[in-house]
């Protein structure tokens, strides 16, 4: 008995939290500086730099996400999938000023602040760490708990502390069809993009 009041106390909260979210999302996803059709987020467990975020179309951002741009922008292609907890910033702090608190430093460097961007056809797992001046090409899968640092290449897994490619998740033949398939002639990736992949 009591499980089943539990059982049904969790199922109408989690309905009344979707539908709080979904009334959130119409106006939050206004903020955004440009924004795609269809796109997800959990705007009432988030904390986005909505001003400085670009986002392409039928984007899915998981909850409790982090996206922090205060003075160069997060660029997010279409097609980008994004588990729970995932962290994007785009700046750091000055650390070399002798004689002064790091957080008393507002004075910044270029190399200070740097855009990220995420092409289409993304899949960031959940509790993944994106750092300033990061790219991700197309196809990119980034496994859950990563701290990415560098550029991934397009079609290639990475995952770990910091993140290191895994995998090519196509063969430079496969990640042609799979461009081919998907993307019109103008955005498709070229042979030299790709020659990473075997």
């Amino acid at each position: 008995m009591i499980r089943t009041i539990v059982s049904t106390v969790h199922h109408v909260a989690t309905l009344i939290n979707k539908a709080i979210n979904f009334i959130a999302r119409i106006y939050f996803v206004q903020l955004f500086a440009s924004k795609g059709n269809k796109v997800r987020f959990f705007p009432l467990s988030s904390d986005i730099h909505y001003w400085n975020i670009e986002v392409g179309n039928d984007v899915y951002i998981g909850p409790g996400a982090r996206f922090i741009a205060g003075v160069k922008r997060i660029y997010i292609g279409d097609k980008v999938l994004m588990g729970p907890n995932v962290t994007i910033i785009a700046g750091g702090h000055p650390i070399q000023k002798v004689g002064t608190f790091i957080m008393d430093n507002k004075a910044k460097s270029p190399e200070d602040d740097k855009s990220i961007y995420i092409g289409s056809d993304v899949w960031i797992g959940a509790n993944v760490t994106i750092l300033k001046g990061v790219k991700l090409g197309n196809g990119a899968v980034i496994a859950a708990g990563a701290l990415v640092t560098k550029d991934v290449p397009a079609y290639t897994v990475v995952g770990g502390i910091p993140a290191k490619i895994l995998k090519n998740r196509f063969s430079k033949a496969d990640a042609q069809l799979h461009e081919r398939a998907l993307f019109p002639k103008h955005s498709r990736l070229t042979l030299n993009e790709l020659k990473h992949l075997s």
